[in-house]
Order: structure tokens, then C-alpha cells, then sequence
């Protein structure tokens, strides 16, 4: 009893799920190398694997229902992350609020002479 509705209803949802899963893993990509990028040292590993986990939490519920898997380039300046000290793009600042991870992470990396980036995700 399932006519061509229930067929491309499924084929649907399982496109949904492609969708999703693809937006995970670019955003479990972008946030690993963030935090690897913030937060370098081996000592403190427990603040890097927090700010990742909020990051990848921020970017999640910002990007789900703007990402366009036939269309990357829609919506990436929406997708995009900027860092440019001073600058610190709002959704860095969150994720870093959220796991506890202070300005002094921040400002090493000002100090390392980390260049400005422009990410899209």
C-alpha cells in the first residue's frame, strides 16, 4: 500500500539525513581545527575538547537549515567564521563563553601571531 508518495517521502528523509550528516562532519572539521588552533597545548586538553564540543554546538544550531549540499556556495558568507584581532567573530566568543575558556586563550593566540582568517564552513 505505499504509492509513489511514500517513496519519495522516504527518499526525502533520507536525503534530510544526508544532508545532516555532511553539515556534522564540516562542522566537527571546522570546530577540530579551531580548537586545535586556540588552544594548542597538550596541558590543557579538557578546555580544548569543551570549546570544541560548544563550538560545534553554536555552529549546529546556526547552520541547520542553511546548508545547500547541491549548492555550497549558497549561504556561505552566512557559514563564514572570522578571526581578526581585535576582532573576534561572536560565534567563537559563545562557544568560549559557554566552555569557560577566557580572553587569555584568545589573546595567546594574538600573541602567536595567528593571522586573520576568513573560514567558511
Amino acid at each position: 500500500t505505499g504509492g509513489a508518495g511514500c517513496c519519495s517521502e522516504r527518499l526525502s528523509r533520507s536525503s534530510a539525513a544526508a544532508r545532516l550528516l555532511l553539515m556534522r562532519l564540516e562542522v566537527e572539521a571546522a570546530a577540530d581545527w579551531i580548537a586545535s588552533t586556540f588552544i594548542p597545548g597538550a596541558d590543557e586538553a579538557d578546555l580544548k575538547q569543551a570549546f570544541n564540543e560548544q563550538l560545534q554546538a553554536v555552529l549546529f544550531a546556526r547552520y541547520e537549515g542553511h546548508w545547500y549540499v547541491d549548492e555550497p556556495h549558497r549561504g556561505c558568507a552566512y557559514r563564514s567564521i572570522t578571526w581578526g584581532p581585535p576582532l573576534i567573530d561572536a560565534l567563537l566568543q559563545r562557544a568560549a563563553d559557554a566552555a569557560g575558556v577566557r580572553d587569555a586563550a584568545f589573546g595567546s593566540a594574538m600573541q602567536r601571531g595567528e593571522p586573520y582568517f576568513l573560514l567558511w564552513v
